[in-house]
């Protein structure tokens, strides 16, 4: 992270999380419009966005866990008209375990609520 965003990111750092989005091909994560640092990957139908998110986004109003835990938050349909929910939280773990877990997670998730 180099210059403006480098700046931007240590003077507004209260109003920034590190985060990883994923979302279908061809929706729109405007949540990750504007995210600092990080990464971009498209694979198997799916975009991936990780980085400094804005934390003063309405979809994580109350959904981001505290201090340095974990969640996954899942937004159904263009900002979360279909729906917006976090599952609980829990402590880190480092970087490799963390994703992860997450990732882990995620699928349980996703295959329980398909139909």
């Amino acid at each position: 992270i180099e210059g403006r965003q480098k700046e931007k990111l240590l003077r507004n750092a209260g109003e920034h999380r590190f985060l990883v989005a994923f979302s279908k091909t061809g929706t729109d994560c405007e949540c990750a419009e504007e995210v600092i640092g990080g990464f971009r990957h498209s694979i198997g139908g799916w975009d991936i966005v990780g980085g400094f998110f804005e934390t003063n986004n309405p979809i994580f109003k109350d959904r981001l866990p505290k201090g340095v835990d974990n969640t996954a938050i899942f937004v159904e349909g263009k900002d979360g008209v279909n729906g917006c929910y976090s599952m609980p939280t829990g402590p880190g773990a480092g970087p490799d375990e963390t994703a992860s877990c997450m990732i882990t997670d995620a699928t349980k998730h996703l295959m329980l609520v398909r139909h």
